[in-house]
């Protein structure tokens, strides 16, 4: 799990580290995204809710 952090309301919580992906990685698919509307098929990405 994460280490954590704090949302506005005071609540703390967490999410998985399966979840994440390096800084560097995410900026790539944040340009991705950006650019092309749609995150790289190799991101694996998942919408929830």
């Amino acid at each position: 799990m994460s280490g954590g952090f704090r949302l506005a309301n005071g609540q703390c919580d967490t999410y998985p580290d399966v979840d994440t992906v390096p800084l560097d990685e995410a900026l790539r698919i944040v340009r991705q995204v950006i650019g092309a509307g749609a995150p790289p098929a190799y991101a694996g990405w998942c919408r929830d809710g």
